[in-house]
């Protein structure tokens, strides 16, 4: 059966060309690899953050709006 699979078709994603990020980990390198994801050509959006510490979250969420 996995070998009628046409893995192009699910490979694929349809209806956009954005590149969608999610940040874990929301200290410095991890906020610096985000913006760096951010800085890229084409269309970069950053849907998720996590990390254990709340204060964490909200300070890279300041940093990054500020530039994105």
């Amino acid at each position: 059966m996995a070998s009628s699979l046409n893995i192009a078709n699910a490979a694929h994603a349809y209806g956009s060309d954005t590149i969608k990020i999610g940040l874990i980990g929301c200290g410095g390198r991890g906020t610096g690899a985000a913006a760096q994801a951010m800085n890229t050509e084409g269309s970069v959006k950053l849907v998720a953050m996590g990390d254990v510490f709340a204060n964490k979250v909200q300070g890279a969420m300041r940093g990054l709006k500020g530039q994105y």
